[in-house]
């Protein structure tokens, strides 16, 4: 996973995290956890399987934007898994 953030004028921010590292067993469970302590009613299976799922997509769309804004101020953040 790759986390972009560039802002005008100033230092451009890239942060590679491993995807095992955020999509694990471990991950899954503070997941739906905090998603319980929400309201929401998510167990550990969706969550893990929701991991999964976005595990194997990452696979056959290696360069796949998961999140991407631009604020007024000209801001850019880009998040790829």
């Amino acid at each position: 996973m790759k986390i972009n953030i560039i802002r005008p004028n100033e230092r451009n921010i890239c942060l590679r995290i491993p995807t095992a590292l955020m999509l694990n067993r471990l991950s899954a469970h503070i997941a739906a956890k905090a998603a319980q302590k929400n309201g929401e009613s998510l167990t550990f299976e969706q969550v893990y399987g929701f991991f999964a799922a976005l595990k194997e997509f990452k696979r056959t769309h290696d360069d796949w934007k998961l999140v991407e804004v631009q604020s007024s101020s000209g801001e850019y953040v880009e998040i790829t898994v």
